[in-house]
């Protein structure tokens, strides 16, 4: 309601655009909830106390305890539930949305057969409440009404489908019979949660990771963008049900506090049923059912075991468990109730390894490492996880960052590090010393282990030593390495190889899974990570291409190129260089190379033909390698569009075929290739404006490639400036019609486009989004996020600046094509 009473005033005030955002109205949702569960819990439990008199009646055939311990706890709770739920969702969804109040409708539904249940048991006093048979008519009828309701304003060409998970294109049509499956998946759901609602504790949290994941699904299956990203099924409206969800985990957060060992009062069927049967009807309209018994997998778990122990019962007269639902077979063989609902939860929270808080992170065992003195400089992401594993494998570990809280954050992580600023260090108790990547190698630390004599190193060394005996491919250039990197690895994986893929792309080294033989570690690194390895010996090295980065690190272009050229360290003529050409620096290392034959080498191109190499030319992909050879067209392939990407492509084919993967398994795994956020990311067409991604851009070559493959562009730019700024990209001016500076960057590079580039100075993000969205709906165009620069002086990453972007995008969209006034 808030959204359709405010968003139409965000013209007049900022504050009121925010309402337009679903996170931000999920969040309202989920804290209206919580507040409303808060200050109507004790006035409400008192007042079912007075009226209830003994409380729920307790089965004299159930668990002895719950005699003593849960007699006279008043039931019903459930009404704090729905009346939390009801109100923050009415309050913050869009209430246009059919889905909303279908939702609600049954939620509202199945509590009021619920309320009519736990008013028989409590009136009467016994603990049978409402006969099944009714109860169940009552239900089917609510959930034939939604059925019909979803059916009818689902899109037509999957109103009557069944959706398979992580097969978008599998949709099996039921026909007559989807209004009788919907029917079954919601009402299955409600009776299956109030099944586990048996001990304290044990439903309402469940409820809430589904409700958490479905609130999930729903904004990614309701988005577009996210849904075609992620090749699931597309259904729009429904991410408005991520606030109904946000409110259910909001009201049962607040009912917790009530219902937390001891309770002070239960759920009843008042919430079981009615909670339930609004995850059914979620998992009903997003196309998730299958989903939903995979996430509320104690659920299914506690319904299957009432039906063997009936059908057992009926057919042999002999019982399977000592009662059921089975959590109290488990209180029956004698196990205390918090034994139970802790145990329960605990493997539903991860069904892969049965883990409820955090998923273990896999520690790399580093077995020369035990009963040594290591040092590690920076306890980022890489640092972290070297520490991890290095005190796993039996090592003494001393650590510093400069940053207190990762200092911080590292020593509760592991109690037995410890933390001790360089200058306390005794360097020659070190083993070696284990620099994370971006520390300069002028750093104190640093030089002062040289001087000493200490060895330097990096946690891609450590991986390298623990698993000598794997294949290692190693990828390296300016830009392009990730892209590059991961659809090597996606190939490689496609053609039945053992693939390990990480490093500076993202999961540390360290995280990898240990490999033999058999085994393939494909690494990206960068010049801070090759500068700092004494063994390495890669079997493939990729090179892709070279331009000014990181001079401030590394002094000069010069010593930049020296680091990179560490990648061809101890390789040996059975090794194999794939090397990009389509840069003079690049070139004249490729020349040396082959007059050095020292390796195979094989060049590859993103738009000139090769003797010798892989090229290619228009999106048609070649290889030169042997005989001439018409390899195939990607141009059609949004994920490897560009020179830049058809070099990336041929490196990827090069390094492949070097690996021993056969030619046609090669070209059948490149076209379903899914690309990198943030790396010239194709968002989607509006209205005739195409909005492309490409924040990772954070210099002029890495922008080069996108205006390069696009016209009439509308560029959003700026940010902190890199070595060079954008002079180099005048060639490609012509192409476009107008930019849109923001950031620290805007003086600088208004001065380059003056008199050669219309441009308009936004400040931030959001104003040059909508003021190039303004001028692109005139005439048509790309929408294009490059912006040359470092993201530092407005976002903390690239990856968040894309994901502005990204989000700037689909509020466009849901506003039906039209921008938005800034």
């Amino acid at each position: 309601m808030l959204y359709n009473l405010l968003y139409p005033l965000a013209g007049e005030s900022g504050f009121f655009n925010l309402f337009k955002y679903l996170t931000f109205r999920s969040g309202g949702a989920m804290m209206t909830a919580l507040l409303i569960s808060f200050l109507m819990g004790p006035g409400l439990i008192r007042w079912l106390k007075l009226k209830q008199h003994g409380g729920q009646p307790i089965r004299d055939d159930g668990p002895a305890s719950h005699l003593l311990t849960k007699k006279g706890t008043p039931t019903m709770g459930g009404l704090m539930m729905l009346f939390s739920v009801t109100v923050s969702t009415i309050l913050w969804a869009d209430i246009r949305s059919d889905y909303v109040w279908i939702a609600l409708g049954v939620t509202l539904g199945f509590g009021g057969i619920g309320f009519i249940d736990d008013y028989l048991k409590v009136s009467k006093k016994n603990h049978k409440g409402l006969p099944g048979k009714k109860k169940l008519l009552l239900q089917f009828l609510i959930s034939c009404g939604a059925a019909y309701w979803i059916a009818s304003v689902t899109p037509e060409w999957m109103n009557h489908h069944l959706a398979f998970p992580f097969l978008k294109n599998v949709l099996l049509n039921l026909g007559l019979l989807y209004i009788p499956f919907a029917m079954l998946v919601i009402v299955g759901a409600s009776n299956a949660v109030n099944l586990t609602d048996g001990l304290d504790g044990l439903a309402i949290v469940p409820i809430m990771i589904a409700a958490a994941c479905f609130a999930l699904i729903a904004y990614l299956v309701g988005n577009a963008v996210y849904s075609e990203y992620l090749k699931i099924n597309f259904v729009p409206g429904t991410g408005e049900l991520a606030v109904f969800c946000a409110a259910i985990i909001g009201a049962g957060l607040g009912f917790l506090w009530y219902n937390a060992p001891p309770a002070m009062v239960f759920m009843g069927d008042t919430g079981s049923l009615a909670f339930g049967g609004a995850l059914g009807t979620v998992a009903v309209i997003t196309k998730h059912e299958i989903v939903l018994a995979i996430i509320g997998g104690l659920f299914v778990l506690e319904a299957v075991s009432v039906m063997i122990q009936v059908a057992s019962f009926k057919m042999t007269g002999k019982r399977v468990f000592r009662m059921a639902p089975i959590h109290h077979h488990f209180e029956k063989m004698g196990w205390l109730e918090s034994t139970v609902v802790i145990r329960f939860l605990d493997h539903c929270g991860d069904p892969r390894t049965g883990r409820s808080i955090e998923p273990e992170v896999a520690l790399m065992d580093l077995p020369f490492a035990k009963g040594k003195h290591y040092a590690v400089l920076g306890l980022g992401k890489s640092g972290r996880s070297a520490v991890r594993a290095l005190l796993a494998s039996g090592a003494q570990v001393t650590a510093w960052d400069d940053h207190e809280a990762a200092r911080i954050a590292a020593q509760k992580e592991n109690a037995a590090l410890h933390i001790a600023a360089p200058g306390e260090w005794h360097y020659l108790a070190f083993a070696a010393l284990i620099a994370s990547p971006g520390i300069p190698h002028q750093h104190a630390a640093i030089a002062a282990a040289k001087k000493q004599r200490v060895e330097v190193i990096n946690d891609v060394e450590l991986l390298v030593r623990a698993n000598p005996n794997a294949t290692y491919v190693g990828i390296t250039g300016t830009n392009g390495k990730s892209t590059t990197t991961t659809l090597i690895a996606h190939v490689l994986k496609a053609c039945g190889k053992r693939v390990e893929v990480g490093g500076n792309l993202g999961t540390p080294a360290l995280e990898l899974a240990p490999l033999g033989k058999d085994g393939i570690y494909v690494i990206e690194l960068s010049s801070y990570q090759l500068e700092a390895m004494n063994s390495l010996h890669v079997h493939v090295a990729v090179w892709m291409n070279i331009s000014p980065d990181h001079i401030d690190h590394h002094g000069s272009m010069a010593a930049y190129i020296e680091a990179k050229r560490h990648l061809f360290d101890r390789q040996n003529a059975d090794d194999v260089v794939v090397i990009g050409v389509d840069d003079a620096v690049s070139e004249s290392v490729a020349r040396e190379l082959i007059a050095g034959k020292q390796q195979k080498i094989i060049p590859i191109s993103g738009k000139d033909a090769v003797k010798q190499g892989v090229y290619a030319q228009h999106g048609i992909l070649h290889n030169h390698m042997a005989a001439q050879q018409l390899l195939g067209d990607f141009s059609q392939n949004k994920s490897l569009q560009g020179e830049h990407n058809g070099q990336n492509a041929a490196a990827a084919y090069a390094t492949c075929v070097a690996l021993g993967c056969a030619h046609d398994d090669i070209i059948t795994a490149m076209p379903n290739y899914v690309g990198l956020p943030h790396r010239m990311q194709w968002l989607g067409e509006v209205s005739g404006v195409t909005f492309i991604n490409d924040s990772k851009a954070t210099n002029a070559d890495a922008a080069e490639k996108s205006l390069r493959t696009f016209d009439n562009i509308y560029w959003i730019l700026g940010g902190v400036a890199k070595e060079g700024g954008i002079e180099s990209l005048a060639q490609y001016f012509s192409k476009i019609r107008h930019a849109y500076l923001m950031g620290e960057a805007t003086e600088m590079f208004a001065a380059v486009l003056e008199n050669q580039v219309a441009y308009s100075k936004c400040g931030t993000l959001d104003v040059a989004f909508h003021a190039a969205t303004k001028a692109a709906e005139k005439n048509g165009g790309t929408v294009l996020l490059a912006p040359a620069c470092a993201s530092f002086d407005q976002f903390p990453n690239f990856e968040k600046r894309g994901e502005a972007f990204g989000a700037l995008v689909q509020q466009y969209r849901m506003g039906g094509g039209h921008a938005a006034t800034a």
